[in-house]
């Protein structure tokens, strides 16, 4: 009987543990999307990179930057984040696949924070 009361004990703070475990693994992967305002499915028609990144999916531009408009400090991007932005971008282009492009406006523009390629 103790014996009995003890496995249960035993299987309910690991159940808890469990639960916890998976809520800070939601909570520490799914903040960075909760804060994004929209996002947007299309297969993009052209891509720039003179001196930000610029995703058109006519009829609307998506932009990527290191340093975003005054009050957007949130979506400044690393050199590497926006190259690598652009290579799935070209490859969308270029294959006719589409993207998912998570934006948010600020500053009077769709600022990317995050690209997806579709298969």
């Amino acid at each position: 009987m103790t014996r009995s009361i003890i496995n249960k004990t035993g299987r309910k703070k690991r159940s808890l543990a469990v639960m916890v475990a998976l809520a800070a693994a939601f909570v520490l992967t799914g903040t960075s999307r909760s804060a994004l305002a929209s996002n947007v499915t299309c297969a993009p028609n052209q891509v720039e990179y003179p001196q930000r990144l610029m995703i058109q999916c006519a009829p609307t531009n998506y932009v990527g930057s290191l340093t975003a408009p005054s009050g957007c400090s949130g979506d400044n991007q690393t050199i590497d984040t926006l190259k690598m932005w652009m290579s799935l971008a070209e490859a969308a282009v270029l294959s006719g696949k589409r993207l998912t492009i998570y934006y948010d406006v600020c500053g009077g523009q769709n600022n990317v924070t995050d690209v997806v390629l579709l298969q």
